[in-house]
């Protein structure tokens, strides 16, 4: 699948049974690409970025590996992201990473300590906002929040 605005482009590469496999995006000369393989393991461009645990995340940033708890509501939506960098057992200020909060069809409506290195959004879905889209990937289709428009 490719998505073409202007002269920039995203293209989407799945495999045989329908999974994304690969995100490349083409923005004037900058070529970024996405890897997700099996375990929920993602790449950009051949670099670690995070994978799942079952409470969150861990991401990695300059040879190093942290916990990011993720506080989700009844429909999965990431309401609030944290992470204990000075292992103290009490989180400050400083440690929350983001703090997102949803209009009923998605779009955000207020967001503290935005963080982009997490895309996984709204329902658990990762956000598409390469060439300034906001999309939502659902798999089969894309969301547009803003029109709540699939």
């Amino acid at each position: 699948m490719k998505i073409i605005v202007g002269t920039n482009t995203i293209s989407y590469i799945y495999n045989v049974t329908g999974q994304k496999v690969s995100k490349i995006v083409n923005e004037a000369t900058n070529i970024t690409q996405t890897n997700y393989l099996a375990g929920g393991f993602q790449y950009k461009n051949n670099v670690l970025q995070f994978f799942p645990h079952a409470e969150g995340y861990v991401k990695h940033e300059a040879n190093n590996y942290s916990y990011v708890f993720n506080y989700t509501d009844h429909l999965g939506n990431i309401r609030l992201s944290y992470t204990d960098i000075n292992n103290s057992n009490i989180i400050d200020a400083d440690e929350i990473v983001e703090e997102t909060q949803y209009y009923p069809f998605g779009l955000k409506h207020e967001t503290h300590n935005s963080s982009n290195a997490y895309q996984y959004k709204f329902n658990g879905k990762e956000l598409q906002d390469e060439l300034g889209l906001n999309l939502y990937d659902y798999g089969a289709r894309n969301y547009e929040p803003a029109l709540s428009w699939n």
